[in-house]
């Protein structure tokens, strides 16, 4: 996994643990088997989706069930029969092999923190809870392949996750008095300003106060000395407490800012 890194921030009176967050595509297939005793067999109804380690569901992969989506009963207490984040298909006429992909984000589009995540497939032919598939992996900095041994309704299981960089603190050094934002409290819109010593490539990120990513804000290669830029705050992010981190390849700097309601 990728370091932790632990940045004693002047500017706040306490510590901030930063969790990496690695980017990355994680591939899944699975091919259910019909279970011959259902009432409907070979229909079936069926959903796929990505849960953390506590068991809050992340992002629907898939919902096959034009009709009779209440009876995939795991699904429904997960996702409160939400499926908004993709589009929904028919109810599946035979068993087939289900292909599905992960942009390592949730439902909002947000890149997710590194650590155990589960792919859960769940389908039924009845008016009753049917089979569950659950493959478990470590989102991480390291490539990832599984292949997992089958069941009665489930084979030809494989997960492989392919890590393409991160938008984690990974490296650098903390530079203070080098961030000044303003206003703060924020309301519509915050003024940047700050100063780098030669050209640079930097990067603006907005966190939440447990150091999870809420929003990208800028990149680009800036000159010596004093820079500004301007940026309009999203109409989605509501009011609280946040952490602006600018990170180049040499330094780490940040602020603590309130967003109005």
């Amino acid at each position: 996994m990728k370091k932790v890194i632990l940045l004693s921030l002047l500017f706040l009176s306490y510590s901030l643990v930063l969790n990496a967050q690695t980017d990355g595509t994680v591939s899944f297939t699975i091919r259910t088997i019909a279970k011959t005793s259902s009432n409907y067999s070979p229909k079936h109804v069926l959903a796929m989706w990505v849960e953390d380690e506590n068991g809050k569901l992340v992002k629907n992969l898939e919902l096959s069930a034009a009709k009779r989506k209440q009876y995939l009963y795991t699904w429904n207490t997960k996702s409160g029969g939400s499926s908004v984040d993709i589009t929904s298909g028919a109810t599946l006429s035979s068993h087939i092999t289900h292909t599905k992909t992960w942009n390592c984000r949730d439902k909002a589009g947000v890149l997710v923190p590194d650590g155990n995540y589960k792919i859960i497939t769940e389908f039924t032919s009845e008016h009753a809870q049917g089979p569950l598939n659950t493959v478990s992996f470590a989102k991480e900095g390291e490539k990832i392949s599984l292949n997992p041994e089958g069941s009665a309704f489930f084979s030809n299981i494989s997960l492989e996750y392919k890590p393409s960089g991160s938008t984690g603190i990974e490296s650098g050094f903390l530079v203070e008095n080098a961030l000044e934002v303003y206003p703060n409290p924020v309301n519509d819109f915050i003024n940047i300003s700050f100063s780098i010593d030669s050209p640079s490539l930097v990067k603006f990120s907005l966190y939440n106060m447990n150091m999870q990513l809420i929003s990208f804000i800028h990149e680009g290669t800036k000159p010596a000395g004093k820079n500004e830029l301007i940026w309009m705050r999203p109409s989605n992010i509501p009011g609280g407490s946040y952490i602006l981190l600018m990170q180049s390849d040499r330094f780490i700097s940040g602020k603590t800012m309130f967003f109005t309601d």
